[in-house]
């Protein structure tokens, strides 16, 4: 089984140089408890990840929550549903770039800041794209989708008719 799902990072100690991140489901679940953090945040341009999970192996991809969604959990699933090569470049260019290379029917997640990872091809498609759909709805939820919706909004469409036409 192939699973992505989406991390918020918060800076949580401002004299420490690390993140703690919280998965938006729990986030969602308790909005009240995460108050002071989401305020202090920038309208979904925080920092964050994407946990994917295939075989066994956990990758970890951090960059700006929003880039990195509209990326690698919804631009890149029309080329992987095509068989072809996805390279995500990261968007403060701080990191090599990530690159999802199809092999027969799996692809290969693979960069030197993450562990690489192997999993189904149309598996991790649709895992991603899920991934996609659920910020989304945090966004929605949390009122702070206008900034970039129409881009975001407009990738999971397009995302969705190619997982729709593999289908």
């Amino acid at each position: 089984m192939t699973d992505a799902r989406f991390l918020m990072g918060f800076e949580t100690d401002p004299d420490a140089d690390a993140l703690t991140f919280v998965d938006g489901a729990e986030i969602l679940a308790d909005p009240t408890r995460f108050a002071d953090l989401l305020a202090a945040g920038d309208a979904g341009f925080e920092p964050g990840a994407v946990v994917v999970s295939s075989g066994g192996v956990t990758t970890h991809v951090e960059d700006t929550l929003r880039y990195l969604v509209l990326g690698l959990c919804l631009r890149a699933v029309p080329s992987l549903v095509r068989g072809e090569e996805f390279v995500y470049r990261f968007f403060d260019g701080s990191a090599p770039d990530l690159r999802l290379t199809p092999d027969g029917g799996d692809v290969v997640l693979s960069g030197p800041t993450v562990a690489s990872l192997t999993a189904p091809r149309l598996e991790l498609a649709r895992s991603l794209h899920a991934c996609g759909v659920a910020y989304l709805r945090f966004l929605a939820a949390l009122a702070e989708g206008e900034a970039d919706a129409p881009a975001l909004v407009a990738a999971e469409a397009e995302a969705r008719a190619a997982l729709d036409a593999a289908s």
